[in-house]
């Protein structure tokens, strides 16, 4: 399969990540505590591709963990606003005044 958790419904995924064993890790290495994965890899060295994917994951995980239904209902319906409003030859409204206006 090539979803790497077969077993793990998709919605337990953000959950199962290895954010805090890393965390636990890089903190234990470096003897001292932590604010972040992108931290801990930039203190403890790590090879700049390695940290790029330990960035990564944390970057994935707090997006994930924060997806939500209504706010994906939320996005396609602004996403939906914008799309009609520029099919009408209207200037689409900003990200920040779309966001102000919900």
């Amino acid at each position: 399969s090539p979803f790497p958790f077969p077993s793990l419904p998709w919605t337990r995924l953000p959950f199962s990540l290895p954010v805090g064993r890393l965390l636990r890790m890089l903190a234990g290495h470096l003897g001292d505590h932590i604010q972040g994965l992108q931290v801990g890899a930039r203190r403890a060295r790590l090879p700049q591709s390695l940290s790029r994917k330990i960035s990564n994951l944390e970057l994935s995980y707090h997006v994930l963990r924060h997806l939500t239904a209504p706010y994906v209902d939320a996005l396609v319906s602004e996403v939906e606003s914008v799309l009609k409003l520029l099919e009408t030859g209207c200037a689409a409204p900003s990200s920040a005044s779309a966001r102000a206006n919900a």
